[in-house]
Order: structure tokens, then C-alpha cells, then sequence
């Protein structure tokens, strides 16, 4: 398969999944959670990276996954403590993604995962055998909103 064929596969799987759960979301009215997840998994990453000090592989997924869990979590922790849906999205947000910059810019010195790098993806550098896991993934992340 060409490169230009694997960055269309890659952008239909992203699109199909991501339309899906946009959609659950926005009817649920928790358009922000999308947000909030999309930026706090990046703490889920560096951990990963600081963990494991490699850049590519399933832990860096994994990491992403608890760390998207676990602002769903806290969102709705801090819902049942009588703090409105979207300020609690705003909070758990800003916090979680702070200290995935400030971890970023103080602990991983000259890896190539910086801010610029981490804040400016572009799916044209997603791995071709990370395809699978981004079906996978995008498909249990989906489910489990369902839920």
C-alpha cells in the first residue's frame, strides 16, 4: 500500500470513529469533554514517555487511555460535589494539560517530544502499523461512552 493510501486509511479511521463519539457527545451536551479529553491525554503520553523513555509503541496508547479515563473520572467526581458540568470540565482541562506541558518543558530534555511536537500533530506522522490500534481503540472508546 502507498504512503498516500495509508494517510487516507488513517484519516477515514480517525474521522468514522471520531464523528461517532462527536455526535453521542454533542447530543448529551458535553461538547467540551471532547476537548478535555483530546488535551489531558497528552499527561497520559509524557508519563508513558517518562515511564518507558521510548517514543513509539502500546504503552504510549495506554497511557493515553488512563489518563482520557481518568478526566472523565474527575469530571464527573467533581459533578457529584455540586460544581456545574461544564466548570468541572474546565477545571479537571486546564489542570491535567498544565502539567502535561509543564512535565514536557522540565522533564524530558532532548527527546523529540516538546511542546511544539506534541501540540502541533499532524496525521500524516502517524506510524503505518498504528493504524490497528487506532481503530481499536477509537472503537472502545466509543463503547465505552455507551455505557
Amino acid at each position: 500500500m502507498t504512503y498516500t493510501a495509508w494517510i487516507i486509511l488513517t484519516a477515514c479511521l480517525v474521522g468514522a470513529t471520531s464523528g461517532l463519539i462527536g455526535v453521542f457527545l454533542i447530543l448529551r451536551k458535553m461538547a467540551m469533554m471532547a476537548d478535555a479529553i483530546s488535551h489531558t491525554v497528552l499527561l497520559g503520553i509524557v508519563i508513558a514517555f517518562l515511564i518507558t523513555r521510548e517514543l513509539s509503541g502500546p504503552h504510549m496508547l495506554i497511557g493515553a487511555i488512563i489518563a482520557g479515563l481518568l478526566t472523565a473520572f474527575l469530571v464527573q467526581w467533581l459533578h457529584t460535589l455540586d460544581i456545574e458540568q461544564h466548570a468541572s470540565m474546565g477545571i479537571v482541562f486546564t489542570t491535567l494539560f498544565a502539567i502535561g506541558v509543564i512535565l514536557i518543558a522540565t522533564s524530558v530534555g532532548n527527546a523529540h517530544l516538546d511542546v511544539k511536537h506534541a501540540l502541533m500533530g499532524e496525521i500524516t506522522f502517524i506510524p503505518w502499523e498504528t493504524n490497528a490500534w487506532v481503530c481499536i481503540s477509537d472503537r472502545a472508546v466509543f463503547y465505552c461512552c455507551l455505557l
